[in-house]
């Protein structure tokens, strides 16, 4: 959150437009719809990938079967597909990037149901107890692949947090 910039407000005020047509719904669906929010940005942290590019397609590839929005699955799909594009003039090839959204699929999938956890009562727990007892694996491909990135790229932090493009989009 420090390293970001990032605060809950921010979150929810950056949110706002995209939450409006629930002004008129139930507390319970604005709950849900929260909920939902909030716990994208926990599963980066919970599941290990950052807030760069790849990052952001691996957790909604991890999210698709805790949530079973297809539209992650979609997302996570041709976000592979255009970085894997982009990446391939730095000689990284789209095997070790659909590798790395596919293994984040299976630790969603492995990991027990996250939605049904009480999450923020386990926020206070160390990290690696908190991903053993909720049963997520590490993410080994997606940090192999940033560590390509880095050596074959001028990326050392991610372009979210540096404001360095990896390359043009």
């Amino acid at each position: 959150m420090a390293e970001g910039n990032l605060s809950a407000k921010g979150l929810k005020d950056v949110t706002a437009d995209a939450t409006a047509y629930l002004r008129d719904a139930s507390e319970e669906a604005r709950i849900f719809a929260d909920r939902t929010r909030d716990l994208h940005d926990l599963y980066h942290v919970i599941a290990g990938y950052g807030r760069d590019e790849i990052g952001e397609i691996c957790v909604l590839a991890f999210s698709y079967p805790q949530q079973r929005l297809r539209s992650y699955a979609v997302i996570a799909f041709f976000g592979a597909l255009n970085f894997a594009r982009r990446l391939s003039q730095h000689g990284i090839g789209a095997t070790a990037i659909f590798s790395a959204v596919h293994q984040a699929y299976q630790n969603g999938k492995a990991s027990s149901w996250l939605p049904g956890e009480d999450i923020e009562s386990l926020l206070t727990h160390d990290i690696d107890i908190l991903r053993r007892r909720l049963k997520i694996s590490a993410p080994e491909k997606y940090l192999a692949l940033i560590e390509g990135i880095r050596a074959k790229t001028t990326w050392r932090h991610g372009p979210i947090f540096s404001g360095q493009q990896l390359m043009p989009g």
